[in-house]
């Protein structure tokens, strides 16, 4: 009987720990004038136990479940075509090294993280591949299509020589893999919420699991970007801020309540000279 209640206490304790959202979803924007928005988390699992997953309690999220995000991320059609963005560390807090590891996973370089100068890369921007709805937003009381993020060509611009064979398709817009150091890296969107394009900005909240062999290790990361039109001195540009968090991972439930790290960058989006 003592092994029992040991047994089930242990099971109690696990779905306590690593509870997810009742509903699954992330939390929403706020439409605030403030240019805040949620941040962003990384997660990361070295092994799975042997006790029942617990997938749909309290704040945690289950990364191995199929993908529900069913459209992309939407920006302004005047967007379509070639930026340049300028991305600078603000901030890094909690654990540093889950905070750069997710930082180079993603691309980014890790002298520029460690650094904080930044880095420049080009993005592209780029019609959807389906006509659906959910890719439409209004302007003056008209409908127009927006444009989604080519993430496969922003991966390449951002990465350094290291990575290669980048493999991305729009219209498979939750999945990419790459290959870095004779490794294959896969990222894979598990969540996605669109903040849709308004005269106030627009932005995206998603949860990415990013897979790594060699032994194999989940690691969610969920990065939310929020971005507004504005000026520098008589030219256009668009300023963004991002916020990346990580969180521990066990059985591939993430523990979405406490991040172990939090990563604030600004972009500064421009047209090439």
């Amino acid at each position: 009987m003592f092994f029992v209640v040991v047994i089930l206490s242990l099971q109690n304790a696990l779905a306590f720990a690593f509870n997810p959202n009742p509903n699954g979803a992330l939390s929403d924007f706020s439409r605030r004038d403030t240019f805040n928005f949620i941040s962003s988390s990384v997660v990361t699992s070295s092994f799975v136990t042997d006790l029942p997953r617990v997938p749909e309690v309290g704040q945690g999220t289950d990364i191995m479940s199929n993908s529900d995000a069913y459209s992309d991320a939407v920006y302004p059609k005047s967007l379509k075509g070639l930026w340049e963005v300028e991305k600078t560390v603000v901030s890094s807090e909690g654990d540093v090294g889950q905070a750069e590891t997710a930082w180079f996973l993603l691309g980014g370089a890790k002298e520029a993280f460690k650094s904080k100068r930044g880095e420049t890369y080009e993005t592209l921007y780029v019609d959807p591949t389906s006509s659906s709805s959910s890719y439409s937003y209004e302007v003056d009381g008209e409908s127009v299509v927006g444009v989604v993020l080519d993430r496969g060509f922003e991966l390449k611009s951002r990465a350094d020589t290291s990575i290669e064979d980048v493999s991305y398709d729009s219209s498979d817009f939750n999945h990419l893999t790459y290959h870095r150091q004779k490794q294959t890296i896969s990222i894979d969107t598990v969540q996605r919420q669109v903040l849709l394009p308004d005269s106030k900005g627009w932005g995206s909240n998603e949860l990415l699991r990013i897979t790594t062999p060699s032994p194999q290790l989940y690691r969610a990361v969920k990065v939310s970007r929020r971005y507004r039109r504005s000026y520098e001195g008589e030219e256009r540009v668009i300023e963004g801020i991002e916020i990346v968090k990580t969180y521990r991972v066990m059985d591939g439930i993430a523990g979405t309540e406490y991040p172990t790290s939090t990563t604030k960058s600004t972009l500064k989006l421009r047209r090439p000279k």
